[in-house]
């Protein structure tokens, strides 16, 4: 598994690195579009050969378990929901089934952050900075 996810993650960083040439690294006095996509490459790519080689020897048993896979469907359930009722609110859904389903947090705990960090989240991204953030097709928020 740890094989896997390395070999992953260097690729992943490589088509970073490829792709950041084309939106430019540096444009007239300052860093462009592909700058911070290579950095992230570069360290991509370091951070997986450093797992790879660790991976090979230790020789570790291949093995998968199922449940590495519930973050990456979260993930997924988050950007399909956003589609449809906003980022903001798609994010308070996840937060909130993560804490009382997955961590088992107590409900008034679960509440408080899945309150706070969305309306957080509003106030910096949307009211103070306007970023356009995904509105869903329902333009909640």
């Amino acid at each position: 598994m740890k094989k896997g996810v390395s070999v992953g993650f260097i690729l992943a960083g490589v088509y970073w690195i490829v792709m950041s040439f084309s939106y430019g690294l540096w444009v007239m006095n300052g860093p462009g579009g592909g700058f911070m996509p290579l950095i992230g490459g570069i360290l991509a790519v370091i951070f997986g050969i450093a797992v790879l080689i660790e991976a090979i020897k230790e020789g570790t048993s291949p093995s998968f378990d199922f449940k590495v896979l519930i973050p990456v469907g979260a993930l997924l359930a988050v950007i399909i929901l956003s589609k449809l009722i906003g980022l903001i609110l798609s994010i308070a859904v996840y937060l909130f089934i993560w804490l009382k389903f997955y961590e088992k947090e107590s409900t008034k705990l679960t509440i408080l952050v899945t309150i706070l960090c969305p309306l957080a989240c509003y106030l910096i991204f949307v009211m103070w900075l306007k970023a356009p953030l995904p509105r869903g097709i329902l333009g909640i928020l």
